[in-house]
């Protein structure tokens, strides 16, 4: 394309883009300049690229422009802002599907911060370097209410449970008290973990204890067991021993069912005695 044609691409102010006087508007030369279909995930990017044309072709119809987004639409993309091509307004049309294709597919500020920063955790750092990384990945360009939040997310239960309560301070401020409370913490975890084993020392020896004084009184039930039992067993030795004094042989063998007997005997006596 010529620079004499260039200098003459330009829309009319009508808005329809056909012809006006005092020269021609060569739409059709703009319409042969080929676009890439419309990015989705860039939208301000693709409409810079597309602005950038319409300020070298000089194309200032709003219809041209507005035709240019439509034509340069995918069907999941025209789907999405389906009202406004259905039903266009009767006037800046392109500057109202511009805003409404960038808000319909570009990502929240925050949304777009914590795709960034999604692998980004406390760790062994203290909450005042953490802040200092996620600062760093933003780029500066998110405010610092929402780095506030996300930071406070990636912070210890505890800490977060103390900041809440916090307010009219900096965030560089916030970042100094949760450090301090982190250290406190983790001093006090060094503490328990500290004592920890004397605790269990104590825990045992108490253990042991108890374990020798079942020890001691099960020894003592088996003893008096084994003392009553001997007794019994001497009690009834010592009864069958008088019982069977002065018996004959007989008597002594064969009991009440003797035949015979031999004098002395005390039988007839001893038999009585049991047999009552």
């Amino acid at each position: 394309m010529t620079s004499g044609s260039r200098n003459v691409l330009h829309g009319g102010g009508s808005g329809n883009g056909g012809g006006g006087n005092g020269g021609d508007i060569l739409v059709s030369e703009f319409r042969k300049v080929h676009l890439p279909s419309f990015w989705q995930k860039s939208p301000r990017l693709w409409f810079a690229q597309l602005e950038s044309e319409f300020t070298f072709y000089r194309i200032s119809s709003d219809n041209v422009k507005y035709s240019a987004i439509v034509r340069h639409l995918d069907e999941q993309t025209m789907l999405a802002v389906a009202g406004v091509i259905e039903r266009p307004p009767d006037a800046e049309k392109y500057q109202t599907l511009k805003d409404m294709l960038i808000a319909r597919f570009t990502d929240s500020e925050e949304r777009r911060l914590r795709l960034l920063i999604a692998g980004v955790e406390l760790g062994d750092k203290r909450p005042s370097e953490m802040l200092r990384e996620l600062k760093q990945l933003s780029g500066g360009c998110v405010t610092d209410n929402i780095l506030q939040t996300l930071w406070l997310q990636r912070l210890p239960s505890r800490v977060q449970e103390t900041l809440a309560v916090v307010e009219g301070v900096s965030l560089e401020k916030l970042a100094e008290l949760a450090d301090k409370v982190t250290d406190r913490n983790s001093n006090a975890m060094i503490a328990a973990v500290e004592a920890q084993p004397s605790q269990q020392s104590q825990v045992l020896a108490d253990l042991v204890k108890k374990v020798e004084a079942l020890t001691v009184q099960q020894r003592k039930s088996r003893s008096r067991s084994r003392h009553r039992s001997k007794s019994r067993q001497r009690k009834d030795s010592k009864d069958k021993s008088d019982s069977e004094k002065g018996l004959c042989f007989y008597h002594k063998r064969f009991g009440a069912k003797a035949r015979r007997c031999t004098r002395p005997c005390t039988a007839e006596k001893t038999l009585a005695i049991k047999e009552n």
